[in-house]
């Protein structure tokens, strides 16, 4: 099963997630949504085995800046992913990478992905 964390969709966009198999742990559920840094949410996703998955940009400059390992980060750059006509969309995307991709993938090779 894949594992991930996600930061910055809605709680419709998780019950999605959910609904489609995966093991989704959820900032808000955990407290981490408001003011946490970035290198924060890479850590929390790092030490839990997560793959990071968010709508948050800056975070690739954050990856990119070096010294923060990850466990691979999957960025949602679709302006529309709040809505709930877009969250199938979403978990077709996911659904596709991982069948392209393990979650050993992207951990050993701290994968970075942009759905747009």
């Amino acid at each position: 099963m894949i594992r991930l964390y996600v930061d910055n969709l809605s709680k419709a966009a998780v019950t999605a997630l959910r609904k489609a198999g995966f093991d989704v742990e959820y900032s808000v559920e955990l407290n981490m949504s408001q003011s946490v840094e970035d290198a924060d949410h890479l850590t929390y996703a790092k030490e839990n085995s997560r793959i990071l998955i968010t709508t948050d940009a800056s975070l690739e400059a954050e990856c990119r800046k070096g010294g923060i390992v990850h466990c691979g980060v999957i960025l949602i750059h679709d302006e529309n992913v709040h809505q709930p006509k877009r969250h199938g969309y979403m978990v077709k995307e996911l659904a596709r990478i991982f069948n392209d991709y393990s979650q050993e993938d992207f951990a050993k090779w701290q994968l970075f992905l942009v759905i747009s």
